[in-house]
């Protein structure tokens, strides 16, 4: 049984995803394209659950803990590219 203040910092980080990729693509885009790119980034966040949701699936069949461990590897790269976004002039 998951504990809920785990559950609960895997929901406020998992949150801050897409929040974070409609910064950085807010910021980055004309007013005439934005619709078109925010609906390929809608996309690639559906497809990103969907293998998210796989990859857990299957890591846990090995050990209850891979899922966090995968969660953390995923979770670097992400903050290594808000760090260069907000570093950036």
């Amino acid at each position: 049984m998951e504990t809920p203040s785990s559950g609960c910092i895997d929901a406020l980080t998992i949150g801050l995803f897409p929040g974070i990729m409609d910064g950085l693509i807010g910021k980055e885009t004309r007013e005439d394209n934005r619709g078109e790119i925010f609906g390929i980034g809608q996309l690639l966040m559906g497809v990103a659950n969907i293998l998210t949701t796989l990859a857990f699936s299957i890591l846990s069949l090995f050990g209850l803990e891979l899922p966090f461990y995968w969660f953390a590897l995923c979770f670097i790269p992400m903050l290594w590219i808000k760090g260069r976004a907000v570093n950036t002039p």
